[in-house]
């Protein structure tokens, strides 16, 4: 049980982990100290090369790869990085953002489209979004034990956070706070939660999560 007033401050803080990748290496170096300078972010991996990005993205457990400059390999790669790791969102910086392929890229709730010309602000945001739309690791297996009638819920990294945070007594605008979310998204991602956990509410399914191993 958590009591101290730092660790509980420690659980309601989310950090989104990020490689980012582009074969415009110093491009690539210049984006990544820009986004780890952005609080709650952490870069914990540089790929310059196409066959680096999976090992990396696996060696690091990374919530989102961030690919600057778009071309028919790097939609390939985004494609292959969404089969093997589904537990990792993607980010494009892409020079035309209507493109045919980025658009069928777009229909995924884990893959976000940012044009180049966009400030960082967009940027920030769109990563931040295909975060929280990212399913936790590991709930691709849940999802197939709930089909079995295992009963595990597959929650989403966000709403993992939610609830840990809930443990820790975090209200919604501290969760907001400490997650760079609007409320309305914690109550959201909260609904989301309690709905798929079957709970009354945020802490019931806080519990039940608890109960059930996924925090």
């Amino acid at each position: 049980m958590i009591t101290s007033t730092h660790a509980a401050a420690r659980t309601c803080r989310g950090t989104t982990q990020i490689v980012v990748a582009g074969d415009r290496p110093i491009l690539t170096e210049a984006l990544a100290v820009c986004l780890g300078d952005v609080k709650g972010f952490r870069v914990t991996g540089v790929a310059d090369a196409h066959h680096q990005v999976v090992p990396t993205l696996r060696r690091t457990a990374a919530d989102v790869l961030v690919v600057s400059g778009v071309s028919p390999r790097s939609l390939a790669l985004a494609d292959e990085v969404r089969r093997a790791l589904p537990s990792c969102g993607v980010t494009l910086i892409a020079d035309e953002s209507t493109h045919p392929p980025l658009t069928r890229l777009r229909d995924s709730c884990r893959v976000g489209v940012v044009h180049r010309r966009a400030r960082l602000a967009e940027l920030i945001g769109t990563i931040r979004q295909v975060s929280a739309a990212a399913p936790a690791a590991g709930t691709e297996g849940a999802a197939a034990h709930d089909a079995a009638g295992g009963g595990a819920a597959q929650l989403k990294d966000r709403e993992c956070s939610i609830l840990r945070a809930t443990v820790a007594g975090c209200t919604i605008k501290e969760i907001a706070r400490d997650l760079y979310l609007a409320p309305g998204t914690v109550r959201n991602l909260a609904s989301s939660a309690i709905r798929k956990l079957g709970a009354r509410n945020r802490f019931d399914a806080a519990r039940i999560a608890a109960e059930r191993g996924l925090l």
